[in-house]
């Protein structure tokens, strides 16, 4: 059985070979119908197919059967859909699994070392040669305070005298 695309390509196909037989144009064959040449256009394009009525008449003046105009003549077939082949990835899937957990395993070992290891013995001077990763563990124990601490005083030249009045 034919489809109903399939049935308007091999109808327009056929209206085309017909009509450029009889040496007309899209808009004297649409007067000639009753039609405008833009309908004609619509059935030669296969977005539409004529009525019954306006295939017998084509059929009459073409001097072929409707049957004719509905079957094919002129060895076209509808092109076959090819189903592209699937690309494979680029990259597999679970490679990608593999090494994102590879990273996360070496960044988590990383701060384990750095954070549960004594720190390194090393001299004060020396702290400023050290790469900045390497400093981590010389931090201290304790949470450094967010605000700054009042210094006390440690010196008699550092009071000042303060006067009240009454």
């Amino acid at each position: 059985m034919i489809e109903l695309t399939e049935l308007k390509l091999v109808t327009a196909s056929n209206i085309i070979n017909q009509r450029t037989k009889a040496g007309m144009t899209q808009a004297e064959l649409g007067a000639k119908l009753n039609y405008s040449d833009k309908s004609v256009s619509k059935w030669e394009r296969g977005e539409a197919i004529p009525d019954a009525y306006v295939l017998s008449e084509m059929a009459e003046l073409f001097g072929v059967t409707v049957d004719y105009l509905l079957s094919s003549h002129d060895g076209w077939e509808p092109p076959k859909e090819e189903k592209p082949e699937e690309e494979a990835p680029k990259y597999s899937v679970d490679i990608i699994i593999a090494i994102a957990i590879l990273g996360i395993w070496t960044m988590s070992l990383t701060a384990f070392v750095v954070l549960w290891l004594p720190p390194l013995p090393c001299p004060p001077a020396a702290a400023p040669l050290l790469p900045p990763l390497l400093l981590l563990p010389l931090l201290p124990a304790r949470p450094l305070p967010l605000w700054p601490l009042p210094q006390p005083v440690t010196s008699p030249a550092m009071w000042r005298p303060v006067v009240l009045l009454p």
